[in-house]
This record gives C-alpha cells, structure tokens and sequence, in this order.
C-alpha cells in the first residue's frame, strides 16, 4: 500500500513542481524584460516589472529548492527496501516517514495559511508599488495577477497522499508518526474585483 502511493505521486508531483518552475520562471524573465525596456525608454513602468520580477523569482527559487517528499518519496523507499542491514520493520517505517512527509506537505500546500502567504504578498508587493512608486494601476495589476496565479498554483497541487496516509492510519493505527495534524481550512472560493479606488478580496471558507 504505502509503495503504490508513493509511486502514484511521484509523477503528478514532478509535473507540478517543474510546470510551476517554467511558469514562474517565463514570468520572471518577461518582467525583468519589461523593466529593462521600460528603463530605456524612460517610461515610469520600471518598477512594476522588477517588483514582480521579484515575487516570481521567489515564487520560482521556492519551487527549485524545496523539493517536495512526494516527487521522490517513491524512490527513496524502494532504495530503502534494497538495503539488507535493514530489517523488514525497520525497512517499513522508513516507507511510513516517507508517506506521512509527503502527506504533511500537501496538507500544508493546500491549507489556510498557504492560501493566506499566496494572498498576503501580492498585496504587500501592490501596496510598495502604490505607496513607494505611485503606481496605482500596476498595483492593483500586481496584486490581482499575483493572487490568481497563486491560487491556481494551490489549486492544481496534487492531494493523493493526504487521502493514502489517512486511509493508511485507520488500517493501521499504530503506524509512525499517527495521523497528521491537519492545516486545511478549506477555502471554497476567492473572488478579486478591480474598482477605481483599488482591489477588493474576498474569500469564502
């Protein structure tokens, strides 16, 4: 059981980590274009294209370094099961840590707080463009453009792990680590709405 889930989330997870690293990455060298083109034609839109340059660029080195345990949970686990110092238990729980890491992270991914990190930043970054540079239309751009994407990335995270370490644990209760302290608070849905005085948010939970 814990073998074919983690083999069943290893692909999904790749193709979301890397879609999202070409996504991120073609909007960070586009902004950076932008600004540069704005820069030498003397225009003000400079600022808006570093600042979002800025927010893909870590939304991009995010998803190059922190590897999530599903892409290689699979792989770790049949390395585990070829090492014969280990015992058959011991050999077990290593596929249970692996899982049960690979089911934290997702939980997180699609939780409250990562949904409240994806809103909160594209609306920091708006507000150094309207206070700093004056830049009230690239502002409310920012911030609208910036929480869609992060939504979507949210949205398209593979969940499979989650439901295979739950069912796991009500098969097995004694199985490492227990049950995952749950982060979700799921967001049903997020509506953004441009007005002339800004952007308005709204969630419903």
């Amino acid at each position: 059981m814990i073998s074919a889930a983690l083999e069943r989330d290893a692909l999904p997870t790749a193709r979301w980590r890397w879609g999202w690293s070409v996504a991120l990455g073609s909007f960070a060298a586009g902004n950076v274009i932008r600004a540069i083109v704005a820069h030498a034609m003397g225009t003000t839109d400079a600022p808006a294209g570093w600042v979002a340059a800025a927010g893909s660029g870590a939304g991009l080195l995010n998803m190059l370094l922190v590897a999530p345990p599903a892409q290689y949970g699979a792989e770790r686990f049949r390395a585990a099961r070829a090492r014969a110092e280990l015992t058959r238990l011991e050999q077990l729980r290593e596929g249970e840590r692996l899982l049960r890491a690979a089911a934290r992270n997702q939980d997180f991914t699609v939780s409250a707080a990562s949904h409240a990190l994806r809103i909160g930043v594209p609306i920091v970054m708006g507000m150094a463009l309207e206070w700093g540079y004056g830049l009230h239309t690239a502002a409310i751009l920012n911030v609208a453009g910036g929480i869609v994407i992060g939504q979507f990335t949210v949205r398209t995270s593979p969940t499979a792990a989650i439901d295979a370490w739950e069912r796991y644990t009500r098969r097995w209760p004694d199985a490492h680590g227990g049950p995952i302290a749950r982060w979700s608070l799921p967001l049903e849905s997020i509506t953004v709405a441009l007005r002339p005085g800004g952007v308005i948010v709204g969630a419903t939970f």
